[in-house]
Formats: C-alpha cells, sequence, structure tokens
C-alpha cells in the first residue's frame, strides 16, 4: 500500500501506470472538454468521454508528462470515440479568435483504480496527441497525449476529522 499523503508525482506514475499483476489496468481516465469564459461566467462543460478498455502508461521527462492510452487493437471502438473526441477539441480550439469570451480547455483525469479515488491527477491542455503504433512496425493503437508538467497536479481526498 502507498503512503498517500506524502505521494510525489514519481510515486503516482509507479501507482497508475501499466497493468497489476492479473494484467487489468492500474488507473481509469476521462476526458473532459469545458469553455472557460473570460466574462466572468462560470465554464460550461461541452462533452466528457471516460473510455474504459485503454491501459494507460504515463512517463516523465523534461518537465514534460506523456499519458499513452493504449487500446490493444485498432478495431477497439473506444480508440475511434477517443479520437474523434479530441479532434473535435482541436478544432474547437483552433477556431477561437480574440473576440471570443468561451475558451476551449480539456481536462485529463487519472485516477488509480488501487487509490478508490482518494489520490488523483489532473492535466490540463495537451501540448499535442498523435495516435501511433505500441511498438515499431505494429498497427495504431495508442493515443499519445503530451502535457507540460506544470499543467498537471495531483490531488488527494481531504480527511473528513468531523
Amino acid at each position: 500500500m502507498y503512503d498517500l499523503e506524502n505521494l510525489s508525482f514519481k510515486g503516482f506514475i509507479t501507482l497508475a501506470s501499466g497493468t497489476d499483476e492479473q494484467k487489468m489496468a492500474k488507473s481509469v481516465m476521462g476526458l473532459n472538454w469545458e469553455n472557460w469564459h473570460t466574462d466572468g461566467k462560470d465554464p460550461e462543460t461541452v462533452d466528457e468521454y471516460v473510455p474504459e478498455t485503454p491501459t494507460i502508461k504515463l512517463f516523465k521527462h523534461a518537465g514534460y508528462l506523456q499519458v499513452d492510452l493504449c487500446f490493444g487493437s485498432r478495431f477497439n471502438p473506444e480508440l475511434t470515440t477517443a479520437w474523434n473526441f479530441l479532434e473535435r477539441f482541436c478544432d474547437s480550439a483552433n477556431s477561437i479568435d480574440e473576440n471570443d469570451t468561451a475558451v476551449p480547455v480539456l481536462i485529463t483525469s487519472i485516477v488509480p483504480v488501487e487509490t478508490e479515488g482518494k489520490v488523483y491527477a489532473l492535466c490540463s491542455n495537451p501540448i499535442f496527441h498523435t495516435l501511433q503504433p505500441e511498438q515499431v512496425g505494429q498497427e495504431a493503437t495508442v493515443i499519445r497525449l503530451v502535457f507540460d508538467e506544470e499543467d498537471c497536479q495531483l490531488y488527494r481526498e481531504q480527511e473528513n476529522n468531523n
């Protein structure tokens, strides 16, 4: 068991990345597309997607966090759904101009199964995303998101000691 109160981001990566002994994904993730408003309005959710099948692999290096969503097969419908979600978000983000008050924001949540939601990471606005193979020469089954590490934060559930 992990000391969640003192868990570092490096420890979080170990806790959340890959599969366990039973080859089950060690974490779940969600994509949340919001519009944040420059005119003071509350943020609004545009769309959200929580795929059930990918294995999440995390890598941190040189100020960046790489999040790989490994779907295992190019025929997995969740791969197509997640990719289309990201492309629609990017189309929206690329179409704003200086007069728009709604700014598209993509928030990715990563929750290790073992912690039951007591610790999780939120990463916002990936620098880029790609569709690629898990290994050279294979079919494309992985969506890779790369974030500036400053746009990724760990959160812990607060104990309520009433």
